[in-house]
């Protein structure tokens, strides 16, 4: 059985990995939002959204365009 400090390791571990899988994109959610800032004139935008994805997928197949 596991002690009180036992489960609240494995909630905090858990939790965090719960809340990683939850708040992070795809590559195609990243690349659709991007390209729809690029076509609505807002370049800014669509700057830093194609840079965040060229951080996070910089192997991705689409990643040279």
């Amino acid at each position: 059985m596991l002690g009180a400090g036992g489960a609240l390791l494995f909630l905090l571990i858990a939790g965090a990995a719960l809340w990683w899988l939850v708040g992070r994109r795809n590559s195609e959610d990243m690349l659709a939002a991007a390209t729809a800032n690029y076509r609505g004139g807002n370049y800014p935008a669509a700057v830093e959204g194609y840079g965040e994805f060229l951080k996070a997928f910089p192997s991705h197949e689409r990643a040279s365009w």
